[in-house]
């Protein structure tokens, strides 16, 4: 700390020095002497160059081309931390759009999508934007491939309790009448088909959401609870069943790539439409 004091004071030594003798020149241009005043306004000069010199990138000569380099760089480095920040913020809504588009099945196939999240990672990182940066920049397109994932999952729950919900809706109509009130079996049939919508509602509602970061046990439990209700009649290790589609949403979560890119492909809802 009191090195840099000392060199902050003889910088300030040296800057009014370097005044003084521009002063003197100026006084010597007065009374004619522009011999000595060449020499003292050269001196002062070169001091007051040399008092500033930390901030001085280079100078030419008396007509003192200079730049004030640590400032630019400032202001460079600025600029380019700004840049850096636009870039990211004009991709995340272009990742919002586009994976939109891919929802409404109007345009854009996963093949397509694949290809623009790409082109868009390449130019961040070729304009050197940091892994976390382009992470930001590319979320919407993470979050649209991961419940891609796990689509099939999804799919199955809705299915399976589509068809008990059939079930029990025809064992009450076919069920004995007039019904009695307070007939005990009754009541149990219409408890059960409540618990299926209930189901039902939970999968539509409370399916859990995937992130880079986590979801993936939380999935994982969800799927063992449904296998565990005795209403939706599973028969058959679901986590089994779907072992590659959660190994894929493991990969991508640690990669940000597709563990089968020709499944992902083949299995995009707009071809198969």
């Amino acid at each position: 700390m009191s090195g840099n004091k000392d060199v902050e004071k003889n910088q300030k030594i040296l800057f009014f020095t370097s005044l003084a003798l521009i002063g003197l020149g100026s006084i010597l241009v007065a009374v004619d002497k522009n011999t000595g005043a060449g020499l003292t306004f050269t001196a002062g000069t070169l001091i007051l160059i040399f008092s500033l010199l930390s901030k001085f990138k280079k100078f030419k000569g008396l007509g003192i081309e200079a730049e004030l380099w640590e400032e630019k760089q400032e202001e460079a480095e600025k600029l380019i931390s700004n840049l850096k920040s636009l870039s990211v913020v004009v991709s995340k809504p272009i990742g919002h759009l586009v994976t939109k588009l891919g929802y409404w099945n109007t345009a854009l196939s996963r093949e397509e999508l694949y290809k623009i999240q790409n082109n868009l990672k390449d130019e961040l990182e070729k304009n050197d934007i940091s892994n976390a940066m382009i992470d930001e920049a590319l979320m919407e397109f993470h979050l649209f491939n991961l419940r891609g994932l796990k689509g099939p999952m999804y799919s199955f729950m809705q299915e399976a309790i589509k068809n008990e919900i059939k079930k029990w809706e025809e064992k009450l109509r076919n069920y004995p009448s007039p019904v009695n009130a307070g007939d005990p079996d009754y009541a149990s049939l219409c408890e059960d088909k409540k618990k299926v919508y209930e189901w039902q509602d939970k999968v539509r509602k409370k399916f859990p959401e995937l992130s880079l970061n986590n979801g993936i046990d939380s999935l994982q439990q969800f799927i063992q609870d449904f296998e565990s209700e005795p209403l939706m009649n599973i028969n058959e290790n679901l986590l089994e069943k779907f072992k590659d589609e959660l190994e894929d949403i493991k990969y991508y979560q640690g990669n940000k790539e597709f563990r089968r890119l020709p499944e992902w492909f083949a299995s995009d809802p707009i071809k198969n439409k």
